[in-house]
């Protein structure tokens, strides 16, 4: 199987972690999740540390996931215009992102209140949650800029994990990569989904 190097934008809380993973599964390739998370990167190495730079430390992947808004600590230009560079050194581009931005944006402030990324949780009427819906709209909206430069479409949670094979597929579709659509369909069940819902609550 050819290996193609696929590089990842999305949103927070998109479910772009699991496209990764699986797609490095697919590929049996390399993955590198956010490697110019600020934030993450300072807490793990100190600050105005990085690990990766750019473009030097993605040679060795062949599947990089990055949010919109991220860019290098040295980088001078806009994080559209990164991200439209860094397009270049990949064969295909996936842009990842939701429709419901108030789904985000509770999930994005659930996660920051449990400190936990990639565990299961429940969101209850009595959380007193922070919704930061500026921030993440500005997110989207970058997306949707360098969806227009690259003249590619926008993938879309909602369809990627809805669990209709038929709304899976057209958006799969979308990257015109060699997948076979029916064992990669098992991984995004929506069953998997880190949110849970109480039997009063229902899932969209």
């Amino acid at each position: 199987m050819v290996k193609p190097k696929i590089l990842i934008i999305g949103t927070h809380r998109s479910g772009t972690s699991n496209l990764t993973t699986t797609l490095a599964k697919t590929f049996r390739s390399k993955a590198l999740g956010e490697p110019w998370n600020e934030w993450l990167n300072r807490e793990r190495l100190g600050p105005g540390i990085e690990p990766y730079p750019y473009p030097d430390g993605i040679v060795n992947f062949n599947i990089v996931k990055t949010l919109s808004q991220q860019v290098p600590l040295t980088y001078t230009k806009s994080s559209v215009e990164f991200n439209v560079e860094l397009s270049t050194y990949f064969d295909k581009v996936i842009l990842l992102t939701r429709k419901d931005i108030n789904e985000m944006a509770l999930s994005y402030a659930k996660a920051c209140e449990r400190s936990l990324w990639h565990s299961e949780y429940l969101i209850r009427e009595t959380d007193n949650l922070d919704l930061n819906i500026p921030m993440h709209t500005q997110a989207r909206n970058m997306l949707y800029e360098i969806a227009e430069k690259l003249d590619l479409p926008i993938t879309w949670y909602e369809e990627l994990y809805s669990g209709d094979k038929f709304k899976f597929t057209n958006e799969v579709n979308k990257w015109n990569l060699d997948i076979n659509i029916d064992s990669f369909f098992n991984h995004f069940d929506p069953k998997n989904r880190y949110r849970k819902f109480t039997n009063k609550q229902t899932s969209i």
